[in-house]
């Protein structure tokens, strides 16, 4: 087929190549892409003998790596040897000096512990020795101001001034209820209650000191004096009764006796002390303080003459003995 004219209106264009000129520019293409590809070969050639040169210096470099770890170790080994030796040179020279000092310190340390313990019980010595004394101090301190207390409660009864007696007793008696006096103690606030008419504290203070060790021969009769006032005849009598066995040289036993046998013909309490009622007419007598005797001897305190109702029969049974009526005014001398 032939190619189709031209127009005529197109502008004339570069004249078509010849065959040798394209036969040219490809055998110039062709030359470059071998030496592009020579070149190529050269460089990966280069590469490669740059790969062999770095893989044979890192097997150098571990070579001598290893080889300096050897002298290293073998140098580490060298050292540690020397050390052992002078450290053994030296442990040889320093034993027995050591061993002398550890048995000279261990002495020392036993002769010190047998000096703490003798220490030690020399102070427990002189501990429990000033503790003695303390006690003994205090003791014989609490026993100087009973003793003061009791003296001066003692004069305040003889004084009539039972106020005075019964405060301080009564305190003193909460710290020294199971001392050597507590039964006089008792025995003396009991006094003064009965004195004030106060008959069921007297009661209660006088049993105390009936059961204690009393020097007052006459607290078990004071006791029968305030129960006899109080209505309580059968109590008092059994109370006169132990007084007059217990003490028959008293100048109160004939009376304790009388007025037991008095109390005989009697009822057990006073009727106003078993609920009834207390009659208007007559009205029943106020029991008195009891008769306070002398502890001395019978000589200082003579006895008191009891009353004719007392050897009779009772007329009325509300009416307590006249001899229980009449106040003393002696107390026993604080012993």
């Amino acid at each position: 087929m032939s190619a189709a004219p031209r127009p005529a209106t197109e502008e004339p264009g570069p004249e078509p190549r010849s065959d040798d000129d394209g036969w040219l520019l490809l055998d110039g293409l062709r030359r470059k892409l071998e030496d592009q590809g020579s070149q190529t070969r050269k460089t990966q050639a280069q590469v490669s003998q740059l790969a062999e040169s770095i893989a044979a210096l890192v097997e150098l470099g571990r070579r001598r790596s290893r080889w300096l770890n050897l002298n290293s170790f073998a140098a580490y080994l060298i050292f540690t040897v020397l050390l052992g030796g002078a450290f053994f040179f030296v442990y040889q020279s320093r034993a027995s000096e050591l061993v002398t000092t550890r048995d000279r310190a261990i002495a020392e340390r036993d002769r010190a512990y047998v000096d703490r313990d003798t220490a030690v019980k020399r102070a427990d010595e002189a501990a429990a020795k000033l503790t003695a004394e303390k006690a003994a101090q205090a003791k014989a301190a609490a026993a100087s101001a009973v003793d003061s207390t009791v003296k001066a409660a003692t004069a305040a009864l003889h004084a009539g001034r039972t106020n005075e007696v019964i405060g301080p007793l009564e305190k003193t008696l909460e710290t020294e209820a199971a001392g050597p006096r507590a039964a006089e103690m008792h025995y003396l606030v009991g006094v003064a209650y009965s004195k004030g008419n106060q008959l069921d504290k007297a009661v209660s203070h006088l049993s105390a000191a009936v059961t204690g060790e009393v020097a007052d021969e006459d607290a078990r009769y004071q006791l029968a004096s305030a129960l006899d006032r109080a209505g309580q005849w059968g109590k008092a009598r059994g109370e006169y009764d132990k007084f007059a066995t217990a003490h028959p040289q008293s100048a109160y036993a004939v009376f304790a006796m009388r007025r037991s046998a008095t109390l005989a013909r009697m009822p057990a309490s006073a009727p106003w002390n078993v609920g009834q009622p207390v009659p208007a007419q007559p009205a029943p007598a106020k029991p008195a303080a009891a008769p306070l005797p002398k502890a001395a001897s019978p000589a200082a305190a003579p006895a008191p003459k009891p009353a004719a109702a007392a050897d009779k029969p009772a007329a009325a049974a509300d009416k307590p003995a006249a001899a229980a009526d009449k106040p003393a005014d002696d107390v026993p001398a604080a012993q």
